[in-house]
């Protein structure tokens, strides 16, 4: 069975995307490294699944902010959710933060019974083929979509973006190499009807790290990102361009179990930003989160709480750096224990901070709401799969 492109892991098996178009704001903000969307290469040369949870960072966050600036609709969710949220460390980019970026109401449309127990039954069979974005889950049609296709061996080699019913406004190409290994990444955007390369990505592999550059149209270097490894740990990322550098580097250290205890994060120079320290019990379960600054002074500690021997936290409980109690959140699981659901428990109601809905492993609705707005909701995505060709 093909697979759409490999996948990188970093701490803790999060997946590394990077999309240029999002690079605009992380240039200008201090967020961890652990943030960072690559397109994925598996250093294991092992197809995959499309991974949609980590997908719509690219698609959701492109459409989001077309309202507001015509085209390309950039990383308005991030910066809203960076705000309204602070989420910093790793375990809320897995749990908070993908989840709230999805912004996404996930439904198979048309499917019929009989197919979703298809799904339920090999959903290692199915892949994604299209996204349909909309305003609110009333909307009887969406703003945006975009489209996938694949090669015949699998590897994703297109993705689209349309403004509704069919105005294609910028898209992608993925290039391989013999062993299925992404090498290549164009984008291509501009004026609509007159779309034209704008920048390019190479991939490249050495002594078991990943090296992308980053390229003009017309073969300018902009900038080089490092990502190194000791076996299947990511230990060090870092940029360099011609006029900084070294900066937005980020290292992690893993006890002996491979667990990550620590995240250092330095801007430019060499400098300190914050550091992230996690805890674990004896059970390897993570039991906390502190955030340090760069004078190592607390500023978050989140503690994870768990339901008897389960390994999934149950409760997440927000400390400021007076210890007060700031937050508590209940994390909701369905029968495959795939997250659906997020609540700020408080004193006068559990508002949600998203809702997903899988068929077995496979998410195919999702809705989330902003607390900015209070907790109205903040946009939808509809998810169609298609069966891998025999």
């Amino acid at each position: 069975m093909g697979g759409y492109k490999n996948t990188f892991r970093g701490p803790q098996g999060l997946p590394l995307w990077t999309f240029s178009m999002l690079d605009v704001v992380y240039e200008s903000m201090t967020c961890p490294r652990k943030a960072i969307m690559l397109s994925p290469v598996n250093r294991k040369k092992k197809k995959a699944l499309y991974e949609p949870g980590a997908f719509i960072c690219f698609f959701d966050v492109a459409t989001k902010i077309s309202g507001i600036v015509r085209g390309t609709r950039d990383f308005g969710t991030w910066c809203s959710i960076f705000v309204d949220s602070a989420f910093s460390n790793l375990d809320s980019m897995k749990t908070q933060i993908i989840p709230l970026l999805a912004v996404s109401l996930l439904i198979m449309l048309g499917c019929t019974k009989d197919e979703y127990r298809h799904l339920l039954a090999d959903p290692e069979s199915y892949r994604l083929c299209k996204v349909l974005n909309y305003s609110s889950s009333s909307d009887p049609t969406p703003h945006t979509f975009m489209e996938l296709s694949y090669s015949e061996n699998g590897n994703l080699i297109l993705e689209a973006l349309y403004d509704y019913p069919n105005t294609l406004f910028t898209y992608r190409t993925y290039e391989y190499d013999r062993n299925n290994a992404l090498v290549k990444e164009s984008i291509y955007d501009g004026e609509v009807g007159n779309l034209r390369l704008g920048t390019y990505i190479t991939y490249a592999h050495e002594n078991g790290n990943l090296i992308t550059k980053l390229y003009l149209a017309d073969g300018t270097w902009i900038r080089t990102e490092h990502f190194e490894y000791e076996g299947e740990n990511l230990v060090n990322t870092y940029k360099t361009d011609a006029s900084c550098g070294i900066y937005h580097q980020y290292k992690y250290t893993y006890n002996n179990l491979n667990l990550l205890v620590l995240e250092e994060c330095f801007m430019y120079n060499g400098e300190l930003e914050h550091t992230t320290k996690y805890t674990y019990d004896e059970s390897s379960r993570k039991i906390k989160t502190e955030i340090f600054n760069h004078m190592g002074e607390t500023t978050q500690t989140v503690e994870h709480n768990y339901t008897g021997s389960s390994t999934l936290p149950t409760e997440e409980l927000y400390y400021d750096p007076l210890g007060n109690l700031t937050q508590r959140r209940k994390l909701i699981y369905d029968a495959y224990e795939n997250l659906t659901e997020i609540r700020i428990l408080t004193d006068h109601g559990t508002p949600a901070l998203f809702k997903k809905k899988f068929v077995g492993k496979l998410l195919i609705e999702h809705i989330t709401y902003s607390p900015a707005w209070g907790y109205a909701e903040w946009a939808v995505s509809r998810y169609e799969y298609e069966k891998y060709p025999k």
